[in-house]
């Protein structure tokens, strides 16, 4: 197998030299927060990119760095709901 190895930019700055690792299987279950205004904030995180890297954590588990994007659902009572083409602060004239 060739050396496959690129560096990868993580989210908190960091670099790391790794090696891409196909994802075959993924779960992305929906983590739901009900809000006191009666709203409902739904999150899953869709993986897109694996990168085993050079890293080890003190158990000896390889440290892998995740691509994906956060895919996020909203569900408002009507209460709290706009009419089409209202805008959020209509301003006066004088």
């Amino acid at each position: 197998m060739a050396d496959k190895r690129v560096v990868v930019d993580s989210t908190s700055g960091m670099s790391y030299e790794g090696e891409p690792v196909e994802i075959v299987a993924s779960e992305e279950p929906w983590s739901s927060f009900q809000l006191a205004d009666g709203s409902t904030i739904k999150v899953k995180v869709v993986g897109a990119k694996a990168f085993r890297t050079e890293q080890y954590r003190p158990d000896g588990a390889p440290v892998y760095v995740l691509m994906s994007q956060l895919v996020l659902s909203v569900d408002s009572p009507e209460s709290l709901m706009r009419t089409s083409g209202s805008s959020a602060k209509k301003k006066k004239r004088k």
